[in-house]
């Protein structure tokens, strides 16, 4: 790898580290400063929780078609900074109807974060090298989930304004690293936009049918996460009477997990093109949600943590995978990308805090289980039909 491809690999990585251990960190001080500052319920904190990821959505959509005329780093850059002065903004408010507007600029900024570092990093890859590249960027992005989460509890305990005070500093900090970097490296600061190379280079699509399964458990999977990382925090607040610690301690296990599974992924090449591994990780989800629902301890949820942590980093890998590979229009394949993982993140946060507030959180683990089996049986059903036309 030429010295300047290496100085891109490194920059991204720790700018994904980075940059997600903030966003999940305020993503989880943000539960507790809703129900602080504005003695919110459940459902209406699953609603506020779920602004940025809409706002998040709908800028993708209307993003998609602009992004690709600028460099990649540009919007990167942009996206920082902007994340940095919403959450500001949020800090700082007591009036409900502001900290609204904040969430939505918060979630407009992170549009033009992950779907340009991702097809940054993928541009002009197939293959392992496709796959090295990916499992580096899931391992970065994990492990900043995964040191977040018992960070923000022990920042939370103190203040949820010291945790997004931390989190601002951190985005400017990746904000200067960039940039300095950028000036250091021409080879970075030259690369072009997607549009500009793809006249140039002219390249043919090769995509893969099976993006169309791995999409499918990418909602279902996202949704778990969501309800994990909105829900179970106030589930194990208001009945397992666990500290933001204790329980930021647990959604460390998950992040754990998930991020070991990055890694041996990166490095094993079975689960590739193979249909069967796609519609097992999904059925084995809807399983492990109708088991938990009989879990009431915290060692038992531990265990459920580390299970979902590995199935998670399946279906996140096999959806990133099998969307870019092949593809020339490789940014528009991470928005599709990104906007399936936030549908299920809106769809995990207003549903799950409804259920939770009106029935329990095992309805809620059984729900999520018993829809996880229903899609995965209709993906199974459509492979069928497909496969007999072909025939």
């Amino acid at each position: 790898m030429p010295k300047s491809d290496t100085v891109q690999f490194w920059v991204l990585n720790l700018a994904s580290f980075f940059s997600q251990l903030v966003i999940a960190m305020i993503n989880l001080a943000l539960i507790y400063h809703l129900r602080h500052c504005f003695a919110l319920r459940a459902d209406q904190i699953g609603v506020a929780a779920s602004i940025t990821p809409a706002s998040y959505l709908v800028f993708c959509l209307i993003g998609g078609r602009y992004t690709p005329h600028f460099r990649p780093r540009h919007l990167v850059e942009t996206s920082l900074l902007g994340m940095a002065a919403s959450v500001t903004l949020l800090a700082h408010t007591r009036v409900l109807a502001v900290a609204y507007l904040a969430l939505v600029l918060y979630g407009a900024f992170m549009s033009l974060l992950w779907p340009q570092i991702e097809a940054w990093f993928s541009r002009g890859k197939e293959g392992e090298a496709l796959n090295r590249v990916a499992n580096a960027f899931n391992v970065s992005w994990s492990l900043g989930i995964g040191v977040s989460s018992y960070a923000a509890g022990l920042l939370v305990e103190v203040s949820t304004t010291i945790a997004f005070t931390v989190g601002i500093a951190v985005f400017i900090a990746v904000f200067l690293m960039i940039a300095v970097v950028s000036s250091l490296v021409p080879s970075i600061r030259a690369v072009d936009s997607e549009r500009r190379v793809n006249r140039r280079e002219r390249p043919v699509d090769q995509s893969t049918v099976l993006r169309f399964y791995a999409w499918g458990g990418i909602i279902t999977l996202y949704t778990g996460m969501s309800i994990i990382l909105t829900i179970f925090p106030l589930y194990a607040q208001d009945v397992l009477l666990l500290s933001e610690s204790s329980t930021g301690l647990l959604l460390l296990f998950r992040g754990v997990s998930t991020c070991l599974s990055f890694f041996l992924l990166g490095k094993l090449h079975f689960w590739q093109f193979k249909k069967g591994w796609i519609f097992a990780i999904q059925a084995a989800f809807g399983l492990l949600c109708l088991v938990a629902m009989r879990f009431h301890s915290a060692g038992l949820f531990s265990l459920f943590f580390i299970l979902f942590g590995i199935l998670f980093a399946f279906a996140y890998t096999q959806s990133m995978f099998h969307g870019v590979s092949g593809a020339v229009h490789r940014s528009r394949r991470m928005i599709i990308h990104e906007v399936l993982l936030t549908v299920g993140t809106i769809l995990g946060a207003v549903g799950g805090g409804a259920i939770y507030e009106w029935l329990s959180f095992s309805s809620l683990l059984a729900l999520c289980g018993i829809v996880a089996l229903a899609v995965v049986a209709l993906e199974m059903i459509g492979s069928v039909v497909l496969e007999r036309r072909r025939a």
